[in-house]
């Protein structure tokens, strides 16, 4: 671990507190690089716990990936049917 001290040059502190700010900036455009991906979970069906467990699982694959960004999309069930706006002529 370096300390200020240890400095001799002191001058020599701007170069290298403008490395760090070049190195945080470039892993900020790094991630946003990435591919944002949806990973839908849920459903209608009787298996419905499956596909969230299934989903799960991809999206944890894909959080843990340098090049995706996963966005997990719950399909929820209703109990009854979306109603349609009446037509008019």
């Amino acid at each position: 671990m370096l300390r200020i001290s240890d400095f001799k040059n002191i001058t020599a502190l701007p170069a290298l507190l403008n490395n760090i700010d070049d190195a945080i900036e470039a892993d900020r455009k790094h991630d946003k690089e990435k591919i944002k991906v949806a990973v839908m979970l849920g459903g209608y069906s009787s298996e419905r716990h499956i596909s969230v467990e299934s989903g799960r699982n991809i999206y944890e694959k894909l959080a843990s990936s340098v090049k995706y960004e996963p966005l997990p999309v719950f399909v929820s069930v209703t109990t009854t049917a979306p109603s349609t706006p009446p037509v008019t002529t």
